[in-house]
């Protein structure tokens, strides 16, 4: 009890550092008072987290729990969102096959350097110089032995890239940085600005993450029954472009439910005609498509794709006049012409992309929703960073941030004595 006030205590603080907190138990005169004046050291403070992880996230689950007992959260407007956390791992212990080929041949290059250093017959190297030209020499040959190990073993297991400090994080694009990070997700309901669910994982985008997350939100909260005890109750669920995905979105928009997702922006060549399949106008009375270039692209045939276990059915377009075009080599690379793919369901995609562009809000909320506690967590918090390894305790973290974050906005919501008073009464 008195190792989870502390550990509860220092991230409201933004103290996860297990020796920090132990210094902090001596000299704090707040932690004096709450630990009764109990000064446990470092190990013991990181071995509870270590060895509680489970019991951890449930602290936030009950915090949840009693949040939703006093009407904090309405269920109406959930947004979602990630961020990177840097993982406890080096950039320099973070590895890729091609990184460790290129790291090889440089290494071959100076081994072959320092044989030849140690057996050139020149009287300006002395005896000291070749033995540590000799040291040098047997040092690389030890990294070798270790790359060409590291290699094989990613080959054998089809492994594209190893962070061997930390196993489990993967090198993602963090703000202008690449480097080992955690993927963490987080969902914010609308009422009070609280963070009701989140999770951690290893995927470098936010694709095909929307749905977990909602399933998770769900399950959690046993949002089905709130449905069935609330008719007529709609749920609506925000997230940015990052989290498009077609098929999550015709699951997720359902009669209590509709998800709103912006549609990706797509990229094209540079220049005087964008021939990207934004560019492209489908006529559904005709059910053609017209290029940039005027032309008509013809049903062609239907076309089944499997993915993740799901099947997408789409309708092909093709046109006949293509290899006359003169925009032929900006428009595809194929000698057939230009082919469109169509989703049988893109009007129901369509719908959900122009109800979010209707109404400008839905971005505003979105980011007023969820991006400030990640803003709060990382500024205020000071928690950029995780001293931890491992994906499940990564999630106990996640949890102890974000129960911090959640403490801290109560607090300003109900008042400290009010909400004592709601803790002691459960």
């Amino acid at each position: 009890n008195v190792l989870l006030k502390i550990h509860i205590y220092c991230f409201f603080n933004g103290i996860q550092s297990s020796r920090k907190q132990e210094r902090e138990c001596s000299r704090n005169i707040e932690l004096i008072w709450l630990t009764g004046n109990l000064k446990p050291d470092y190990s013991t403070l990181a071995n509870f987290c270590k060895n509680n992880s489970t019991a951890i996230k449930n602290v936030f689950k009950s915090f949840s729990e009693l949040c939703q007992s006093l009407n904090l959260y309405d269920f109406k407007i959930f947004a979602f969102d990630g961020t990177k956390i840097k993982a406890n791992c080096s950039k320099k212990h973070a590895y890729t096959l091609d990184n460790l080929s290129v790291a090889l041949i440089n290494i071959d290059k100076k081994i072959n350097e320092y044989i030849s250093k140690i057996d050139e017959d020149n009287s300006s190297i002395d005896v000291v110089q070749k033995a540590e030209f000799q040291k040098k020499l047997d040092l690389i040959k030890n990294r070798k032995v270790k790359y060409t190990a590291l290699k094989e073993k990613m080959e054998r297991e089809n492994l594209k890239e190893y962070c061997s400090t930390d196993p489990e994080c993967k090198v993602m694009k963090n703000h202008s940085n690449i480097e080992p990070c955690y993927n963490v997700q987080s969902v914010v309901d609308s009422k009070n600005k609280l963070i009701v669910d989140y999770d951690v994982t290893n995927q470098a985008n936010d694709i095909g993450l929307l749905k977990p997350m909602s399933d998770k939100l769900f399950k959690d909260y046993d949002m089905n029954k709130f449905l069935k005890d609330n008719p007529g109750h709609i749920i609506t669920e925000l997230a940015d472009a990052g989290y498009y995905k077609s098929s999550d979105l015709l699951d997720l928009n359902t009669k209590n439910t509709k998800a709103l997702v912006p549609k990706p922006k797509t990229t094209s060549a540079s220049g005087e005609h964008d021939f990207s399949k934004s560019a492209f106008t489908f006529m559904p009375d005709e059910n053609v498509y017209i290029c940039p270039n005027h032309k008509k692209l013809t049903f062609s045939r239907k076309s089944k794709e499997k993915r993740n276990g799901k099947t997408n059915t789409y309708n092909i377009y093709t046109g006949s006049s293509c290899t006359a075009c003169p925009f032929i080599d900006k428009c595809t690379k194929s000698i057939n012409g230009r082919s469109i793919k169509r989703n049988v369901l893109e009007d129901q995609l369509a719908n959900i992309d122009d109800e979010y562009k209707s109404d400008k809000s839905y971005y505003k909320l979105r980011k007023a929703l969820v991006e400030h506690p990640f803003g709060t967590v990382k500024r205020s918090l000071g928690l950029t960073h995780v001293f931890i390894k491992g994906l499940k305790r990564v999630k106990s973290w996640a949890s102890s941030v974000f129960l911090a974050y959640n403490l801290k906005r109560v607090i300003n919501i109900l008042g400290t004595t009010k909400l004592i008073e709601a803790i002691n009464a459960k």
